[in-house]
């Protein structure tokens, strides 16, 4: 008698490490970049303080909120979705409006053109953009692939004289 168990049992296809590396290297990139660039903008204007505590959480707060969404198993359902993403998509963007901020400060302090210093903020925020989304797919389960079903095949119509 077969063992149905593992005739039932797929196995699953392991996605190869360096993805998984790229990914978080990129996300860490990204929030460390935020921070240092929060940072200086605060010492540039406030020297360092009690404020440079602040400039710091908003990267962080960003970081939890992926981790969040990643990590915990949530439960499936319209609600639940919402509660999932609704949040985190608010402090994304609240935390990339002040991250703007702080690094369009910085990059035109130091000098930079015009362009730089509107261009460097985006580069930035995006790339944690795109690696939060990409560590959120790698982390969802996958939708069973739906295969269409064929088309029947249609016969020449007989010709008649």
């Amino acid at each position: 008698m077969a063992d149905t168990k593992t005739q039932t049992t797929r196995k699953r296809k392991r996605r190869p490490v360096s993805v998984s590396l790229v990914v978080w290297g990129s996300f860490l990139v990204g929030i460390l970049g935020s921070l240092g660039f929060n940072i200086a903008s605060t010492v540039i204007t406030n020297g360092w303080g009690p404020a440079v505590a602040v400039a710091m959480l908003w990267p962080l707060l960003n970081l939890g909120a992926v981790e969040m969404m990643i990590r915990v198993p949530w439960p499936r359902g319209n609600g639940w979705t919402a509660l999932r993403y609704g949040p985190t998509g608010a402090v994304a963007l609240i935390s990339f409006g002040i991250s703007y901020s702080h690094i369009h400060h910085v990059m035109s302090t130091i000098g930079e053109a015009s362009f730089s210093a509107m261009a460097a903020p985006l580069a930035i925020d995006f790339l944690m953009l795109l690696s939060g989304v990409a560590l959120v797919v790698l982390h969802s389960p996958k939708p069973p692939v739906r295969r269409r079903k064929a088309a029947p095949r249609r016969r020449p119509a007989l010709a008649t004289a």
